[in-house]
């Protein structure tokens, strides 16, 4: 991006920056409105579709599925926070466990502000407990950690004909 100098700005690209900042800002506003009736939308399709036990259905323009899929979430309450931690590092480091363990229990700040991202926690817990279950242990659970179920609806393009 080229800068000028505030002398050579002339009015009327000042002009049409306003012009733009505004124009953006109202798309902005926009596209705010239309995601949440889009997740309003598709949340009451999921709904709809759990409740009358209906998993796939096909629409003029597009095929809709329903699929039940489970997660899990990095937990917020301090102590099973540290009890995660704490088993994530004796997987790769056990001979640091206590040191990391006397570190976040010295920092609350830290360990609050701790967290992991959902995408990669909830695929690398997937993983874990596939590998236990390969393993024989079918019955294993990351400490600290609760899976939830939840219904998910995809929507795809049909094809024309």
């Amino acid at each position: 991006m080229t800068e000028l100098p505030a002398a050579q700005t002339s009015a009327e690209t000042l002009k049409e920056i306003k012009e733009l900042v505004d124009e953006v800002y109202s798309l902005k506003l926009a596209n705010d409105v239309a995601e949440k009736a889009y997740k309003d939308a598709k949340n009451k399709l999921s709904d709809i579709m759990e409740h009358a036990e209906v998993d796939k259905m096909a629409g003029d323009t597009c095929n809709a599925s329903l699929a039940l899929k489970t997660s899990v979430s990095c937990p917020k309450e301090d102590d099973k926070k540290l009890a995660l931690f704490e088993y994530l590092a004796a997987k790769d480091c056990p001979e640091d466990v206590d040191i990391l363990k006397n570190v976040l229990l010295d920092s609350p700040t830290l360990l609050r502000m701790l967290t992991i991202n959902a995408k990669t926690f909830s695929s690398w817990h997937d993983k874990e407990v596939e590998a236990k279950a390969v393993e024989g242990d079918f019955e294993f659970k990351v400490p600290a950690v609760e899976p939830y179920d939840y219904y998910s609806v995809g929507l795809r393009k049909r094809s024309k004909k």
